[in-house]
């Protein structure tokens, strides 16, 4: 059976045009981050955080606002239909690396055709081609497989499967890029929030996708994730609840995606408050042990 917890990358995303924003606010809390390149698509660049674990956020930033390009124009209508073209900065995905291209259909299988699961998740196949031109003009390249546009952004991964040698995306040498100055070492915790009503079902979909049984209870779900990484104390999970203040609340009505936080492992003299910043999207500090 093909793997399908090994979280790949986080992302974030700023106002079109003002990627050096979001690059600004990620290295006043502390982190080291690198320019990444354009993609492929012509309509986005990047830059990225990268950590020990092997995981990394992902900074990204339409070019343009979608009125930069002309009505009707064929640029128009793939900007406009960009999975996260009318979400609001902050945290938008997340993506699990893919072992297999056919994973779509993999997870797509595991619930069959059973009338039981009307709820079940599913994903678009084939995977899509994607790729981006370094700032040092190395090229690369992979495949990326979505869930389908009815499941709402950010409640279950997208899957990015490397063409090209995933540390040519994900360099971690040299040791520089990884070693931040608030001392984060790796992903402690990604928090994910959904209406109450749809608790039961985007829990019954990550285990599907994961195919692993959560620990769980009436108002919250958590599965272990794999990461990239050999030290034990590098781990990570996925935590899935519903609303339990009014915080919570309004995220979950503003139209963003399901990720509501993310938690970084740090030393423990770095374990300060959350960083709560508008438009940014929550981040939170786990004491390594």
């Amino acid at each position: 059976m093909a793997e399908t917890r090994i979280l790949d990358h986080i992302v974030h995303l700023s106002t079109p045009g003002e990627l050096e924003k979001g690059i600004s606010h990620f290295e006043s809390l502390g982190f080291i981050v690198l320019r990444g390149g354009h993609h492929a698509s012509g309509l986005t660049s990047n830059a990225l955080v990268i950590f020990q674990d092997g995981i990394y956020l992902e900074l990204i930033a339409y070019d343009h606002p979608i009125e930069h390009y002309p009505p009707d124009s064929d640029d128009r209508k793939k900007r406009e239909s960009g999975p996260w073209a009318h979400l609001p900065p902050g945290w938008i995905d997340w993506s699990h690396l893919g072992l297999d291209v056919r994973i779509g259909e993999i997870i797509n299988e595991r619930s069959g055709d059973n009338p039981n699961v009307p709820d079940a998740v599913r994903y678009i196949v084939p995977a899509v081609a994607g790729g981006r031109e370094r700032i040092d003009g190395k090229v690369l390249e992979w495949v990326v497989t979505f869930p389908d546009p009815k499941h709402p952004r950010g409640n279950v991964p997208f899957f990015c499967q490397d063409i090209t040698p995933r540390e040519w995306r994900v360099p971690q040498e040299p040791k520089s890029n990884i070693e931040h100055p608030r001392t984060a070492r790796g992903i402690a915790k990604l928090h994910l929030l959904v209406p109450q009503e749809k608790f039961p079902i985007v829990k019954q979909q990550l285990t599907q996708v994961f195919d692993f049984e959560p620990t769980a209870s009436p108002s919250h779900a958590e599965w272990p994730l794999l990461t990239h990484s050999q030290d034990q104390h590098l781990t990570a999970h996925l935590h899935l609840s519903y609303p339990t203040n009014e915080e919570q609340e309004a995220h979950v009505k503003s139209g963003g995606s399901g990720v509501w936080e993310v938690s970084f492992w740090v030393e423990k003299d770095h374990a300060e408050d959350p960083a709560v910043v508008p438009g940014f999207g929550r981040i939170s500090w786990e004491a390594l042990p």
